[in-house]
């Protein structure tokens, strides 16, 4: 059994440069056995994530202890299976990153599952993990919701597992009572995880450790595994769409666009009251707002700065990735050129990459010629004429 190259069991992929590029080549050298499977694991910062993975891989995860991001990119873990197979799981950095951008976030993880479609690599399921702790849903988890959804698509829900963490911090009765409420609040809302589980996604408790995380995958494993193709996928490679324009590159352009909506509004009520400061001559507050009107300028610059950073990307990933199935093709091009093979069965004459291999005991050959591999018309004909002899 072949797992992902330079990969060793019980050890985490080496991290990857700070660059889309190495991202997607990462996922381009996984060589997996026909028998092996990978599972995503997504959601907000804090969550989980790494200690679900921790708890199956045992192979040193960084663990956050706050709300401060530990994964900072696409990480692939290899877990053995008491089946037999491999299951790399797929760690992802979360939207509302405390490090990254939701733009970095979208194009680390667009990637990686675009570059791994392109080598016929699909997923076996994936896990959306969230913390039972959170008895209210933030802006920050719709979004992810929402960006989760259209990274997915409606196909792929039936492989979706959605699963509540943090059970073991619910210290008291009360906590207990309101968390059991919460779970069902999930199931019942549509606009939480309602329609997904109407989808097919299944709910489960990650409350347990190594065997609740083991449940997990094992329900996954259980699914019809013919793998599953993701929206996101599908729009970037078989409908060569650049990620600015998936229904997941979108969404995000729509929250930078309702951002710098707000932000201008909230710099023309900063402006009317430094007039307003000024003609009173209240230059102390006049400054104060001018501060202000200055960070949401610098706000609003870098929202702007992230939708051209993401059509510019991109751009950049999908000339990249033309160039590199040119240079592809090109390989293929002059291999078969350098290895054309002709056999004479009757004469015992065979011309490999140029070079002529006779058996002396059956053929004598005069002058002949190679064109490209194969023999030309004067050569065949000398062929021809000794093996006659």
């Amino acid at each position: 059994m072949t797992g992902p190259k330079n990969h060793r069991p019980g050890q985490p992929a080496p991290p990857p440069q700070d660059d889309v590029a190495k991202i997607t080549e990462r996922a381009r050298r996984l060589n997996l056995d026909d028998q092996d499977v990978i599972i995503a694991v997504m959601g907000v910062t804090g969550v989980g994530k790494s200690t679900f993975i921790e708890h199956l891989t045992k192979a040193g995860v960084k663990i956050g202890k706050s709300l401060q991001s530990c994964t900072m990119e696409v990480g692939i873990y290899p877990f053995k299976h008491s089946d037999g197979r491999t299951v790399y799981i797929v760690d992802t950095p979360g939207f509302d990153d405390t490090n990254r951008t939701d733009t970095e976030v979208l194009e680390n993880v667009a990637h990686f599952l675009g570059a791994a479609y392109s080598k016929h690599t699909k997923l076996a399921g994936i896990i959306y993990l969230h913390s039972i702790t959170e008895n209210r849903i933030r802006g920050s988890h719709l979004k992810n919701l929402s960006l989760f959804q259209q990274l997915c698509g409606t196909d792929s829900l039936a492989n979706v597992v959605l699963a509540t963490t943090m059970w073991d911090l619910l210290d008291t009765p009360a906590r207990s009572k309101q968390a059991l409420e919460w779970e069902a609040e999930l199931r019942d809302t549509p606009e939480f995880w309602g329609d997904m589980i109407g989808e097919g996604s299944k709910m489960f408790r990650q409350d347990d450790g190594f065997r609740s995380a083991l449940e997990i995958i094992n329900y996954i494993l259980g699914l019809k595994q013919d793998g599953i193709v993701l929206d996101i996928q599908r729009e970037m490679i078989d409908d060569k769409k650049p990620l600015n324009q998936t229904n997941a590159g979108k969404e995000v352009q729509r929250d930078l666009l309702k951002l710098m909506a707000q932000h201008e509004k909230e710099i023309e009520r900063i402006q009317e009251g430094v007039r307003i400061a000024v003609e009173k001559g209240n230059e102390r507050l006049a400054n104060k707002l001018a501060d202000l009107e200055t960070l949401h300028k610098a706000k609003l610059g870098k929202a702007y700065a992230e939708i051209e950073k993401l059509q510019a990307d991109s751009k950049k990933v999908l000339e990249a990735e033309e160039m590199r199935k040119n240079k592809l093709k090109n390989r293929e091009n002059v291999a078969r050129a350098a290895a054309g093979v002709m056999t004479v069965i009757g004469g015992g004459l065979t011309i490999v990459a140029g070079f002529a291999l006779v058996n002396p005991l059956l053929v004598s050959v005069g002058s002949f010629m190679v064109v490209g591999g194969t023999a030309g018309a004067a050569g065949a004909a000398g062929a021809a004429g000794a093996a006659a002899q």
